[in-house]
């Protein structure tokens, strides 16, 4: 870990990414196989491999309690956190001038066992189990490299090295072509096997089969369906937008796999899924939506019960879900991502599924009119909007692109007033960026709704802190509560029932529009323009 950490250090020390490949190729190509493998994958900033069944379930909280433990961070803290926005950099200011472990240095091989024990650590005193493994790699690990795994296990390496560089040094390190690297990983998802086929030679062998999850293919936004018809006539393919979770459904001989938007293997919530898979009797993947369920579609807000739950038998009668199947993409040996759309849309069509899986709502739309047409019926039907689809598109894991075009329209705005700010972190560090906002009670208390931390600009955000620091009535250390002065108004994409803010709801997507320095705290909207938005949006 400690020569990684050497690395990471000289890679965050420089702008300039041909530097980045240099330095990273160089590296991975003194490694052997396993370091080889380990190293790429840590490098793209994660502690376990995309797909692995279990997460590292480690927060700041547990972290932090580790760290103090350990001595490591004591009272006062968080003002050096304040200057450098990063828990990382903060504990390599904090160790300076203390004395090295006893018995330092931690293999990768070693990381990777005390990560894996990590993330199959559950039930009862499983925080305090989880924190017996960060003691001891902590307890091992050099100032340096104390810094890195901190960010290591937090996710975010803060070095500027995006996996596409990974690809790149990869395919330099091994005289491997850039596009054969970077389609193996768009297959696989496996950045470490990547990096040991393209040292092997092998990368051609990558093929897409069940149980290995692979990139999503994703959809750029339009604003108007007129957008669509601009260049001439055509006929799309107009697809229900779900207001789920996306998800993959491997279906093999023994076994069915759930994969979400970010490649967590996610079954064991859905069981019903699980179950009814194994009756379509066919190998296959199929891309589709994960929605609370019950005769027609219910509110994101409960669907996420169910991921919260280690157990979802106790809820699952109260919160059913069907799975939307919008794509086929292999089917008994035969990999289908080739072949156009309206082919994959075809086969799909031949299977038979049972319940709750079925196939996502779509139609042909040849102009404005019928894609407008689709979209109003897909909002009773209770859901976002539409996807918009290319008959003829090939499925291009990990591409954004105008073959496949969301089309939403968003609801009205809210005029919040600001009652907390929290420090940012990264580019952001020292600077409140976070804002909470809320509306009027029918008491004229005030009830947050939300929180937001996009939408203005670095100035805006500069003057914001400034004015922020100036009227605080409470320090909370993350937090600070200020006075309800700024208003600003706030876009959404769906209002839902919520027991985290005092309001009873939450604003789904929110962020700020504009400051609304015309307006005053008395004329911000109140909790009955709330309630209002949140029973129009549901019977749209």
């Amino acid at each position: 870990m400690e020569e990684l950490a050497l690395l990471l250090e000289k890679v965050g020390s420089t702008n300039r990414t041909s530097q980045k490949v240099e330095l990273v190729s160089e590296f991975l190509e003194t490694r052997d196989l396993d370091e080889l493998s380990l190293a790429s994958q840590y490098l793209c900033g994660r502690p376990l491999p995309l797909g692995y069944p279990l997460s590292l379930n480690v927060g700041w909280s547990l972290v932090l309690e580790t760290l103090s433990e350990l001595k490591i961070i004591g009272s006062g803290w968080q003002s050096v956190y304040r200057q450098f926005g990063d828990l990382g950099q903060t504990v390599f200011h904090l160790l300076e001038g203390q004395p090295p472990p006893k018995n330092p240095g931690i293999s990768l091989t070693e990381l990777k066992t005390a990560f894996e024990e990590i993330a199959r650590t559950s039930g009862k005193d499983s925080r305090v189990r989880k924190k017996e493994v960060l003691l001891k790699i902590f307890g091992r690990s050099s100032r340096l490299a104390t810094k890195y795994l901190i960010r290591l296990i937090l996710g975010d390496l803060r070095i500027g090295l995006r996996e596409s560089l990974v690809e790149n040094s990869i395919a330099r390190a091994f005289s491997a072509s850039l596009r054969s690297v970077r389609e193996a990983n768009l297959l696989l998802s496996d950045i470490g096997e990547v990096a040991l086929m393209a040292k092997r030679g092998t990368l051609m062998s990558a093929i897409l089969k069940p149980g290995r999850p692979f990139r999503f293919m994703l959809a750029e936004s339009i604003s108007e369906s007129a957008e669509l018809f601009r260049s001439g006539g055509k006929t799309y393919l107009a697809e229900d937008k779900y207001d789920g979770i996306r998800a993959q459904l491997h279906v093999s001989e023994s076994d069915v796999l759930i994969y979400s938007r970010n490649l967590e293997e996610i079954g064991r919530h859905f069981p019903e899924l699980k179950q009814a898979s194994f009756f379509t009797h066919h190998q296959a993947i199929l891309d589709g939506e994960i929605v609370a369920f019950r005769e027609k579609i219910l509110p994101f807000a409960l669907l996420q019960q169910r991921l919260h739950r280690v157990s979802p038998d106790s809820i699952k009668g109260d919160i059913p879900v069907a799975f939307f199947a919008f794509d086929l993409l292999f089917l008994d040996s035969q990999e289908l991502m080739h072949l156009p759309l309206r082919k994959r849309r075809e086969l799909l069509e031949t299977l038979s599924f049972p319940q709750p899986i079925t196939l996502a709502h779509q139609v042909k739309a040849s102009s404005p009119q019928e894609i407008e047409s689709a979209f109003a019926a897909s909002r009773m039907r209770g859901n976002e909007g539409l996807v918009i689809k290319d008959p003829e598109s090939r499925y291009s894991p990990g591409k954004r692109g105008k073959q496949w075009l969301k089309y939403k329209k968003e609801l009205t705005t809210l005029d919040c007033v600001v009652v907390a700010v929290e420090w940012g972190h990264g580019k952001r560090a020292g600077l409140l960026s976070d804002y909470t906002f809320a509306v009027r009670g029918k008491e004229g208390e005030l009830l947050t709704i939300g929180k937001a931390f996009s939408g203005l600009s670095d100035e805006e955000i500069k003057e914001l802190t400034a004015w922020f620091k100036k009227h605080a009535l409470k320090d909370e250390g993350w937090r600070i509560l200020v006075e309800p002065q700024v208003v600003v108004e706030v876009a959404f994409n769906q209002i839902q029932k919520s027991s985290r803010h005092k309001s009873g709801y939450a604003l789904r997507f929110p962020r700020i529009k504009r400051i609304r320095e015309d307006k005053s705290l008395n004329e911000i909207n109140t909790i009955a323009d709330v309630e209002k938005i949140c029973i129009e949006g549901g019977k749209k």
